[in-house]
């Protein structure tokens, strides 16, 4: 089963006191047993911080069941500031000053895409659809995947300013 092979992979590169943020749709079930999935589902993943981006599938009646919740968020990780979302943004917070957008919800369909219309973007669908595709496996990226990926793009900025 697919949900137990990403769960193996996550336990098998996410250690127990490192931090794993998921970037939406947490996981699919029936409405009257969604709440007891996630909590079998969290309760089988080892590691203990686990934030949550809420995705478009996701209800937030297990907002609990994670070290905590967000619909975006800015952080800053190793000096990189990083701007997480379910949905990739053409534009987002510090994007002309080299600041990355993460997101997941497009499950790999939408990269050729957005490299086409925003050559050199500075985002990247870090799902584990993209991570199959790009490195073979269903697991979460590391930051040191994401950092090889984003040191090959130059970044864009669209937004032109007066003056």
């Amino acid at each position: 089963m697919m949900d137990n092979t990403i769960i193996d992979n996550i336990n098998a590169n996410v250690g127990e006191e490192d931090t794993l943020w998921h970037l939406g749709d947490f996981c699919f079930a029936p409405r009257n047993r969604y709440y007891a999935v996630v909590r079998d589902y969290r309760s089988r993943i080892n590691c203990r911080n686990i934030y949550q981006v809420w995705g478009n599938h996701d209800n937030e009646s297990v907002a609990g069941v994670f070290k905590e919740n967000h619909w975006k968020v800015m952080i800053k990780e190793r000096g990189q500031s990083i701007v997480l979302c379910h949905e990739a943004f053409a534009i987002w917070t510090d994007s002309h000053k080299g600041a990355w957008n993460l997101y997941g919800h497009s499950h790999s369909g939408a990269e050729n895409w957005l490299d086409e219309i925003l050559p050199g973007r500075k985002s990247m669908d870090v799902g584990v659809d993209n991570a199959y595709k790009l490195l073979g496996e269903f697991r979460p990226f590391s930051f040191d995947d994401i950092h090889q990926i984003m040191s090959r793009r130059p970044g864009h900025n669209k937004i032109k300013k007066d003056g």
